[in-house]
Order: C-alpha cells, then structure tokens, then sequence
C-alpha cells in the first residue's frame, strides 16, 4: 500500500506545481471607498496582497477588495485559483471604476469584427450593426442575479412627481456656510502633534445632526514650504484584550464630504484647513486619526484622539456675564431698586 501512496502523493504534488501561471495585462483598478468585486473563472483557493487592502473570499470564484485608506499604495497580488495562478498588480483609483471586474475579459477582451455576430456572454447575442451610440449589455449572469435579490422583478408603472436635482454648487454653498458659521466660535480642542518644524493643531471639533465638522491649525516653522498631498481621517477599532494586549482590530476609513485646504503653506506662515466628515459613531474603545501628509517630502503628521473625545464633542457654553457691579457690602442694583422707590 505505501509503495502506491508515495507515487501518488509526488503526482498531485507536480500536478500543484504544474498550474497555469498566468499574468494580468492591465492594473486592477479599485474604488476607494466601496468594495470592488473580482470575478475569477473558477474556485478561488488563496488571495495575496498588501495589508493596506481588506480582502474576503466569497461565493467560490468572487475576491472582495476594499483598500483600508484611501492613500493605498499599489500593491501586487497574488490569486490561486483551482485551474491557474493569477499574477498582477492593484491600485485606487481617484475615478469611480466598475464594481464588478471579469479576470476573464482582462486576459480576453471580446474583439467584434463588423458585419459578424457572436456571444460575449452566455444568452446575449452581440450585434456586428450596433450603432456607434449603443452601449454594450450589461453582465446579467446568475452570478449577479444573486447578489441582486430584485433582478427580474418589474416595478409597477404609475404616476410620479419627477425629481428634482439640486445643483452641487448649491449643496456645496450649504455646506461651507453651515460649516462657518460652526467653526467661527471659540476653540473646542487644543491637540497638537510636531514632525520636523511642522505643527498641526486641532482647534475645533463639533457636531451637527449629520455632520462632523474639523479645523486644523498647520503652522510651518522651517524655511522650506510645505506642499499639502492629502489629509486621511480613519477610526481605529481595537480588538479584544488578549494575553495582556490590545490586538489591531477594523478600520474605517472616513472621506471629507466637503473641505476647504490650503495647496501649500509657505515657510514660517499658518494655515487653516476645515472640513466636513460624515458622522460615524465607532465603540469606545477605538481611536480616531487624522494624518497630514507632505506631497515632496516626509514631514507628516498624525494625530490620534480617543473616541469619548469624538463622542461628547461639544461647543463649549459662553459663561454668562452679569451686568451689575457687586460691593464689599452691597449690590448697585438694590440701590437703584431703593431710589426708584
């Protein structure tokens, strides 16, 4: 009996070794902040990747991809699959690209030549005659079928009162008017961090019923100018205690809704920068995160908050002023009242 296991074993060994290694054409381009969905054309067995990306396997062929930050850096990544090796790189993309990407059609783009017909897809003719204007049919596999639990179903025609499009220009005017007047008032933080003669301040942090509203406070005290890249805000979850320490736990990356920034700061001036997050309300044993970081250098700054900071940020009440002038032994306004009377 060994004597035809050991044979056996070194055949599905070399069978391992012998998969298909395949490389990708193009770089995987993912959106930065919602999941992007990498459909493979068999079982995926192991996903590789840089940490700065989430990643989950799912119904069989179906790679989840979400970048922890929105400055992911581009990363390689590695997919064994039950038919082949996929070999490539993945990087954020600054556009909105597709949420579903097809390996498949990487490595084969359908080619239709005029006056021909084929099938791209299973059951969706192709049309050599198309005009130019036409878009191409979307994908309507079972795959998406399933994740879309409402495909097939026609809603009921009646009567609607058409929607009305706000012009962004006049949310956007909302926004920096409701986020002025918020930050105008007196200063509700005073965190600081340093690196390298660069000083960033949290002067306000506030609350609305839907927004959180942050000014920074960037002072350069070098006498080289400092070339804003981009300002990253994320709340760090950490995980349960265990063995005596905190393991690292989620992160939820957080993008400005509306900001108003600065493209660089000139030496030994201040700068201010606001903007405006959407509210998020983590556990309280997590942190939040603001990083600032240099486009031609490396003098970036981090802050790091507790999360009851975040949770009870208030404005801080004016304290009421009384008028009247107050005596060793008297008050002025119980004189006043004695010679009205």
């Amino acid at each position: 009996m060994k004597k035809h296991f050991i044979p056996l074993l070194l055949a599905l060994g070399l069978s391992r070794l012998g998969y298909a290694q395949t490389y990708l054409p193009d770089t995987i381009r993912v959106n930065r902040l919602t999941t992007t969905y990498l459909i493979f054309p068999s079982k995926v067995a192991l996903v590789d990747i840089s940490p700065e990306y989430l990643v989950k396997i799912e119904s069989g062929n179906i790679v989840f991809v979400r970048p922890r930050l929105t400055s992911a850096r581009k990363s390689p990544i590695f997919v064994r699959t039950d038919n082949g090796t996929y070999l490539g790189y993945l990087s954020v993309s600054g556009k909105t690209p597709p949420a579903f990407v097809e390996v498949a059609k990487l490595l084969n783009p359908p080619t239709v030549k005029p006056g021909s017909s084929g099938t791209a897809i299973a059951g969706q003719p192709i049309q050599g005659t198309a005009p130019a204007t036409q878009t191409a049919f979307p994908y309507n596999g079972p795959l998406l079928a399933s994740l879309n639990p409402l495909t097939g179903v026609t809603p009921p025609v009646e009567d609607r009162t058409p929607v009305v499009n706000v012009p962004v220009s006049t949310v956007k005017n909302a926004l920096q008017v409701r986020m002025d007047s918020l930050l105008s008032g007196p200063a509700t933080h005073h965190d600081r961090e340093r690196n390298s003669g660069i000083s960033v301040k949290l002067t306000h942090l506030l609350h609305d019923s839907t927004n959180t509203y942050i000014q920074l406070t960037l002072n350069n005290k070098t006498a080289m100018p400092f070339l804003l890249d981009q300002v990253s805000f994320w709340y760090q979850h950490q995980a349960k205690k265990r063995k005596g320490a905190y393991l690292d736990g989620e992160t939820y990356p957080m993008e400005p809704v509306f900001e108003t920034i600065p493209e660089r700061v000139e030496a030994g001036q201040e700068a201010r920068l606001r903007f405006v997050l959407p509210q998020f309300a983590p556990q309280s044993r997590s942190r939040f995160v603001i990083n600032v970081r240099e486009k031609t250098g490396t003098r970036n700054v981090t802050l790091s908050l507790p999360m009851r900071e975040v949770l009870y940020a208030r404005r801080k009440a004016i304290p009421h002023r009384n008028p009247l002038f107050k005596g060793r032994f008297f008050e002025t306004a119980s004189i006043l009242t004695l010679l009205r009377k």
